[in-house]
């Protein structure tokens, strides 16, 4: 098995279960909110079994920053795209957004707004710490 998949599965296995808790927290928390919600057997098995998919392919897709062939830009354009496609078939299969076009084009602002952001201070922490490395080896 090639050594990024056993990674991939390694990390999807190992955080894959935090997808179902999140669902049962928010389902928690909007029981004490009062929110009514009339929820069937089916939906709830559907639910635990999407959210551990998409916990499992976020948490694995982490390693596509590490394949080391791969342009910075091609790693975090692979993995947003992976994030992108695992959220909008759970959201959707789930029914947590409506299947309009405008609740997609929202999400997928949403989505990439996010990713952004989050690129965005990882690479001013890493370039602060490696300017630091770089002044203390001087």
């Amino acid at each position: 098995m090639n050594k990024y998949a056993k990674e991939f599965c390694i990390r999807g296995l190992i955080f894959g279960a935090l997808g179902p808790l999140v669902y049962g927290i928010v389902m928690m928390i909007l029981g004490f909110c009062n929110v009514k919600i009339e929820i069937q057997g089916w939906q709830i098995l559907l639910a635990i079994v999407s959210t551990y998919l998409l916990a499992f392919i976020q948490a694995g897709s982490s390693v596509f920053e590490q394949v080391e062939e791969w342009s910075s830009f091609k790693s975090a354009l692979i993995h947003l795209l992976t994030i992108y496609v695992i959220y909008l078939v759970t959201y959707l299969v789930n029914t947590w957004i409506p299947l309009n076009w405008i609740a997609i084009v929202i999400f997928t602002a949403a989505i990439i707004v996010t990713f952004l952001l989050i690129w965005l201070i990882c690479y001013l922490v890493n370039r602060k710490f490696k300017n630091t490395l770089n002044t203390l080896i001087k």
